[in-house]
């Protein structure tokens, strides 16, 4: 039975799934730079709200002046699903403390959750380390996407002619 129990074997794991977020993540620092956020904004929007969806929703919100409460109520609406997410993997860190399952869950994505459940569907050991790493990994590869392409972003005037603005539908 394999195991996946290092921070490294995570790393190691989530690289197939950096490929996505490259284009995503450079797609959305192009729009939102197009729609005047500031490499700050979207660099805070990748490290708080951690989900493209939500993020290309919220820069049509705001541009549209749509009132907080409505961005905040969508944005929870949209990433419902982390919750079931992180449901399914939970009996994998049970016995680990609170902060480390806050940890744990909050940043799980679609794509680190499909790594992740392959191995835990087999029985095979995860642990918390492992999950570290391929969370970690993706988080910092996501918002290093979204900044450059927000510093690209400057030079495209128009990005929804390229089809940038459909990245996450695609």
């Amino acid at each position: 039975m394999t195991s996946h129990v290092t921070f490294q074997q995570g790393v190691k794991e989530c690289i197939p799934t950096l490929l996505g977020y490259i284009g995503i993540g450079l797609s959305f620092g192009i729009v939102a730079a197009s729609q005047d956020f500031s490499v700050l904004e979207i660099l805070l929007l990748c490290l708080l709200v951690y989900a493209g969806a939500a993020q290309f929703i919220i820069c049509a919100l705001v541009i549209t002046g749509t009132p907080i409460s409505a961005i905040v109520l969508t944005t929870l609406i949209v990433n419902s699903r982390f919750f079931l997410l992180s449901m399914t993997l939970s009996p994998n860190y049970k016995d680990y403390g609170i902060w480390n399952r806050v940890a744990l869950s909050s940043i799980l994505t679609d794509e680190t959750f499909g790594v992740a459940i392959t191995p835990h569907l087999k029985g095979e050991t995860i642990n918390d380390r492992w999950l570290h790493g391929l969370n970690i990994t993706a988080y910092s590869f996501w918002a290093i996407a979204c900044v450059l392409g927000a510093v690209f972003g400057k030079y495209i005037s128009h990005p929804e002619m390229l089809g940038l603005d459909f990245a996450i539908t695609a």
